[in-house]
């Protein structure tokens, strides 16, 4: 777990920034920085997930997705797998029309066709990943320590790239060099992680 406020004065440190009566930089805009590394992060990663209750109403098949939405990862009506996604111009550009439950995107909303009519026990679920954000330094992220220094690279080289200097461009630079450096190491880690989950599961399943 990483927590935000451990990141928050990582930054002021690296930013020479720690003096409590003559600060540079808010909380806040240190929070911004760190939601546009959490924003790159989601996207290279795709290690947020979550599940969105949809509000599906009978005769209704158009439904905004979440504001944070990023990837679809699957739908399911109660306990049944939707197989049949696809796009909304695919769909509309292909002859052949399933008969069974599908969906499609076209980029904020999402499209149900076929569904049985519901009462209230059933349920529609979307699973997504999704844009991590964070408001308070109080907050924590749900992320191995390793994270913590990717994210801490990205928004210093967001920082500084405002330092119009050339010193300021070249640490700015240096920086996103680092946060490359680091991210296929991270990915590699999260990777392995679910992987050793996947194996342990396995096993005592058996």
């Amino acid at each position: 777990m990483v927590k935000v406020g451990d990141v928050v004065l990582a930054i002021r440190s690296k930013l020479g920034d720690m003096s409590s009566e003559k600060r540079r930089y808010s909380d806040a805009e240190i929070i911004d920085a760190i939601n546009s590394s959490l924003a790159h992060m989601s996207e290279a990663l795709l290690c947020f997930r979550r599940t969105w209750l949809i509000p599906y109403q009978n005769n209704v098949n158009r439904y905004e997705l979440p504001g944070d939405f990023l990837k679809l990862i699957s739908v399911r009506y109660n306990d049944a797998l939707v197989c049949d996604i696809e796009s909304m111009e695919h769909r509309e550009q292909d002859s052949y029309m399933t008969s069974g439950m599908s969906a499609a995107l076209d980029g904020q909303t999402i499209h149900l066709f076929n569904m049985p009519q519901t009462d209230k026990t059933d349920v529609i679920k979307l699973y997504y990943n999704y844009y991590e954000t964070v408001s308070d330094s109080r907050e924590t992220l749900a992320l191995p320590n390793t994270a913590k220094e990717p994210i801490i690279y990205y928004a210093l080289g967001l920082m500084y790239e405002n330092n119009i200097s050339s010193k300021g461009i070249e640490k700015s630079n240096r920086y996103k060099q680092l946060y490359a450096i680091e991210m296929p190491k991270l990915a590699s880690r999260m990777h392995h992680n679910v992987q050793s989950k996947n194996i342990r599961s396995r096993h005592v399943k058996v």
